[in-house]
């Protein structure tokens, strides 16, 4: 029995790109889906262009800017079909994107299929998936290998594109976007569904085209270190097992983004870097592991160090950048 979708498509200020992620998916072989698009307070011309298309199958809502997780979560909540899938409205799917799914959910009985997807850029493109074997996967066997397959395969776990999954599934887990976080957003869905154990699948396809370096990417390039740092604990203490090469792995995230927190921080006045240091030192109450070691020479400082010595390296540290670069 064939399966039908629902295709999210957050836009803002998407011009250049929305018409052909759009016919893309209007020339898809299989028939049965809904296309939700959600123009995120969009300021060019990409009201219009949406509000131009006259197929049944479309559903345009139009909202006040919110962020991409926001456009998103109002993109589930006006879904009805089976299966939910994400396009971001610079991308571009073949005709045979949603053909190829529905084949596969069929076979695998699965409630998420997690397919590849193409890189394309002006000077070349190339296909990405998981290197897990194509079929059914099991819950222990993912789990072990998802540490790897986020550091071997360009993170191809964490992105929200070439994914589908069961709008049950969803809906009876209560998983949604977190609105707060402006990076790694997809990452953190993604965990929050993969630890619900989902009869999971792997697509050998990769009939997603995702566009590296358009304009007016969708998501923010903040650092937003503390999401962070509590987003990869949580996967150091669901995908891994102490002394594993993948446990270590984690940990040496962690220990980075630690590290860079205080190395990007805007205000380094001392009484900023002693209440950065505090809000740390929290986060890394039942992780002492986490500082265990030392990948660095500022980590060093960082772990063992007080907040005297942090605040008097990044102060040599910004003015030695701010001469050398004169």
């Amino acid at each position: 029995m064939a399966v039908s979708f629902s295709i999210i498509i957050p836009v803002y200020n998407k011009e250049r790109y929305v018409r052909q992620c759009i016919d893309s998916i209007l020339d898809q072989t299989h028939n049965d889906f809904e296309i939700i698009i959600v123009n995120d307070g969009s300021t060019d011309s990409s009201r219009e262009i949406l509000d131009s298309y006259t197929d049944f199958r479309i559903k345009v809502i139009h909202c006040t800017n919110g962020g991409v997780s926001t456009a998103r979560n109002i993109g589930l909540e006006n879904s009805t079909k089976d299966y939910i899938t994400f396009i971001d409205a610079d991308d571009w799917v073949n005709k045979d994107f949603l053909s190829i799914a529905n084949e596969e959910i069929e076979k695998y009985g699965c409630e998420l299929l997690i397919a590849g997807l193409t890189k394309v850029s002006d000077k070349h493109q190339r296909a990405v998936r998981s290197t897990f074997n194509i079929g059914k996967i099991g819950a222990t066997e993912f789990k072990d290998g998802f540490v790897d397959q986020m550091f071997s395969n360009e993170g191809i776990l964490g992105y929200v594109a070439a994914k589908f999954i069961q709008r049950s599934f969803l809906e009876n887990n209560n998983l949604r976007f977190d609105p707060n976080m402006r990076l790694a957003e997809d990452l953190a869905f993604w965990i929050s569904a993969y630890k619900q154990n989902p009869v999971t699948a792997i697509s050998g396809s990769s009939s997603y085209y995702y566009r590296q370096g358009a304009e007016n990417s969708s998501y923010s390039l903040s650092p937003q270190h503390m999401s962070q740092f509590d987003l990869w604990t949580e996967i150091l203490e669901t995908f891994t097992s102490p002394h594993t090469d993948g446990h270590q792995t984690v940990l040496h995230k962690l220990r980075g983004i630690y590290e860079a927190h205080f190395l990007e921080l805007n205000d380094i006045r001392y009484s900023n870097v002693q209440k950065e240091k505090k809000m740390m030192n929290y986060r890394l109450l039942g992780n002492k592991e986490i500082s265990g070691e030392s990948d660095t020479f500022f980590q060093k400082i960082l772990f063992g160090g007080n907040t005297l010595i942090i605040w008097s390296y990044l102060k040599s540290r910004r003015l030695y950048h701010l001469f050398s670069h004169r």
